[in-house]
């Protein structure tokens, strides 16, 4: 009886093996198993447990796993699902009840863990909030088996640009990269990728003219991705490439990316210099460095490629790196070092500096095109159509601040004929375009010029001082110097302390007044200038320097015989000594914008007792005639205009519109010049 038992039990196991044995679905493909019975295996007898005469199993060798889905059913987002697995043993019976089965899933939710009945156990699966395919595994001892479930996508409802790369290429045939491989991605209203083959398509919204275009004119998604990729045409410029899809509702959405066009070439119209340091004391301390940057962009504006070579040359000290003296960009930028050592005071070549001699042209030079005016807008320079506006001669350095090249200022020999070339940069051809600044290169301080020297101020009166503050070469102070004006008697007025500012311009004119203390008994007075250089080693002096400027009374009682001297015009017994200067406005505005825009300079010419000079004391009037002119180019069409008396004693107008410099002979001392 009992071995009846064990034979029919093994006969309906034998059967049902038989009947639903085989791993996964009936072909649908909704979910399928890995693992089966192994093939070839026939059941047995099951063994009996000699104590309870019960049959028994073996440890997990093999799992299949099923789904509730139907075939080809997708679950929906948030949706739920029962996967089944049965557990059988190594010679293929079902596994004892209370075996434990652990789930993983991928993505969502499943129960983690459950025992088998009849060798079978049920997990629940709930879907998360992103589509796509999700994995789900179970483990029985050392047995395993997957299967996947596919969770519904929603409905493409949105596009971005995921990246575009590069995102700066070059104009066709310029020898940099053409062309830009642009990826779009499509989201669902969950954010997850857009069901594939999704329809995306692209358009060039913002044509340059140039033949710039795209591969596709549309595209369908995978993994909710899709590319496209720009080739550039022969203009520069921004490109705006747009990707769109089409709900079902007919909505539109759409996205763009930019693509940025250059043309490799960097155009005269888009080369400047600017420098760190404007005054480097070279006169005094060798080794100080400043760097100069020069700045590029094609005729669009847009940064010129990395790597775009730049090449400086200076009139004084050394230039570059490293590497020597030609520098690559970077964003558009190639940075060199300027370094103080001989020559100190520019002189280049030999050239005699007629100009200020402590200005130090340098020049920045690039291969390049000239800059003209597109008037049919195609992107391309075509003569006789378009405006060339470009004039610039060969490369060189104006070592006597002239304005033009003169015999004896280096240049750069860029025609190779021997002789130096005018107007040799053209819109067609490439050529080398250039730029150039001046540093300025200060020396030692000069003695202090202070006007007047000698005072006796009455009670309630007050004396105008002006002073001069330069170098040897009369230029600026380095940036940072500071000046402070004391007295031991009377009180100050107007600027008696102040910062020099960093500039290539000349030693400025300072004036400020002592007043009498009312009440107060006379004394005498002496003011003082110090002047205290800046930290580190770019400074015109080592130490704080005082110097007495000035020596006098003050509170003079107005019946002492001790009198005011009188200021005014008087017959001079000596030559001109000196030069004064006052202005009207320090700060002008540009033409145009409704402030003011003009400022008027008095320039005085005094003897060496400090009074003016009286013309009729001089039978060559050239002993007086003051030639005034810019120390630095005017740019924005600035002018002087200066008012006195021509060779024949008659009072003109004259101004520097037609000529570097003016010309004229003072009036009482005096010159009255606009500065326009």
């Amino acid at each position: 009886m009992r071995s009846f038992y064990a034979l029919t039990l093994a006969l309906l196991l034998s059967a049902m093996l038989a009947l639903g044995g085989c791993g996964g679905s009936d072909g649908s493909g909704a979910a399928t198993g890995g693992n089966l019975v192994p093939a070839g295996t026939t059941p047995g007898p099951v063994p009996v447990d000699p104590g309870t005469d019960e049959p028994g199993a073996g440890e997990p060798a093999a799992i299949q796993l099923n789904s509730s889905l139907p075939a080809s059913t997708l679950l929906s987002q948030g949706g739920q699902a029962t996967i089944t697995a049965t557990v059988f043993d190594g010679e293929g019976n079902l596994v004892d009840d209370g075996t434990l089965v652990t789930f993983t899933a991928t993505s969502g939710d499943i129960t983690p863990s459950a025992t088998t009945s009849q060798g079978q156990t049920v997990a629940t699966f709930q879907a998360g909030t992103t589509g796509g395919s999700v994995l789900i595994t179970a483990t029985a001892d050392t047995a395993t088996d997957s299967i996947t479930v596919e969770v519904a996508v929603g409905e493409a409802a949105s596009i971005l640009t995921e990246s575009v790369s590069p995102g700066t290429i070059g104009v066709f045939g310029s020898g940099i990269e053409d062309t830009s491989q642009i990826k779009f991605q499509v989201r669902d209203e969950s954010g997850n990728p857009a069901p594939d083959g999704t329809e995306v398509e692209f358009a060039i919204r913002t044509p340059l003219g140039g033949g710039e275009s795209l591969t596709f004119d549309s595209g369908t998604t995978a993994g909710g991705n899709v590319m496209v990729a720009l080739q550039s045409g022969s203009v520069a410029g921004t490109v705006t490439v747009t990707a769109s899809i089409t709900t079902s509702e007919g909505k539109l959405i759409i996205t763009e990316a930019r693509v940025t066009i250059v043309s490799s070439t960097p155009d005269a119209g888009r080369i400047i210099m600017g420098a760190e340091t404007l005054n480097l004391a070279g006169g005094v301390t060798l080794g100080l460095q400043s760097t100069l940057s020069a700045y590029l962009g094609d005729r669009f504006g847009n940064v010129v490629p990395n790597g775009t070579p730049v090449s400086f040359i200076s009139e004084c000290g050394t230039i570059g790196q490293s590497g020597g003296f030609t520098t690559t960009t970077n964003f558009g930028v190639a940075s060199a070092a300027l370094q103080t050592s001989s020559p100190t005071v520019p002189d280049l070549d030999g050239l005699a500096p007629e100009g200020n001699p402590g200005l130090c042209r340098v020049v920045a030079f690039t291969p390049g095109k000239g800059n003209f005016l597109d008037l049919n807008g195609n992107g391309a320079y075509e003569a006789g159509t378009d405006s060339c506006v470009t004039e610039m001669d060969e490369p060189y350095i104006d070592a006597n601040d002239s304005g033009s090249f003169e015999a004896g200022e280096f240049y750069v020999d860029v025609d190779g004929n021997g002789a130096f070339s005018s107007d040799v940069v053209n819109c067609i051809d490439d050529t080398m375009i250039w730029t150039s600044m001046n540093i300025l290169i200060s020396d030692d301080v000069a003695p202090i010029n202070l006007f007047p020297t000698n005072f006796q101020i009455a009670v309630g009166d007050s004396q105008t001082f002006t002073f001069d503050l330069m170098d040897i070469w009369g230029n600026a102070l380095t940036a940072g110097t500071s000046v402070k004006v004391e007295t031991d008697a009377g009180t100050l007025v107007g600027l008696t302390e102040f910062t020099v500012p960093d500039t290539t311009g000349p030693g400025g004119t300072y004036s400020f007044a002592l007043a009498s203390n009312p009440g107060e008994e006379e004394k005498p007075a002496t003011v003082t200038v110090t002047i205290t250089p800046p930290g580190g080693e770019n400074t015109n002096l080592r130490a704080d320097e005082t110097f007495e400027i000035a020596s006098g009374m003050v509170n003079v009682p107005e019946d002492d015989t001790t009198t005011v001297p009188d200021t005014g015009p008087a017959p001079s017994s000596g030559d001109p000594a000196s030069v004064l200067f006052s202005v009207s406005e320090p700060h002008i505005t540009v033409s145009g914008v409704g402030q003011v825009e003009q400022t008027t300079f008095n320039i005085q010419v005094v003897d060496d007792s400090g009074a003016p000079i009286n013309e009729e004391a001089y039978d060559d009037p050239t002993l007086n005639n003051l030639r005034v002119s810019f120390v630095t180019r005017p740019y924005g069409g600035e002018y002087l205009a200066g008012e006195g008396v021509d060779a024949e004693g008659e009072r003109v107008v004259v101004d520097t519109r037609g000529a570097g410099s003016i010309e004229l002979r003072t009036v009482d001392g005096m010159i009255p010049v606009n500065l326009k």
